[in-house]
């Protein structure tokens, strides 16, 4: 029985990080359409190459939802700065 409690626990901590990087793609794409679009672009890249590489379907994924956020920091910085 604890075990899968512990496979729950672990796939509710994994839905809500998923939630909270998904919130921040809309903010990249609130902020900033031509970043969040490259950023698409390399969450694609990210998962196909990760596909190819013989990685799960679960970890290909979360390599892209990684991918998608990896400009977030270009969010904070005035447009301004970085043109």
């Amino acid at each position: 029985m604890g075990s899968k409690v512990a496979v729950a626990a672990h796939f509710e901590r994994w839905r809500e990080t998923r939630g909270i990087l998904l919130s921040f793609a809309r903010s990249i794409q609130e902020r900033d359409i031509v970043t969040y679009e490259h950023s698409r672009r390399v969450a694609t890249y990210a998962h196909r190459m990760a596909r190819y590489l013989g990685w799960s379907r679960r970890k290909s994924h979360d390599l892209a939802l990684a991918a998608v956020v990896h400009d977030l920091g270009k969010t904070w910085i005035a447009n301004d700065i970085l043109n």
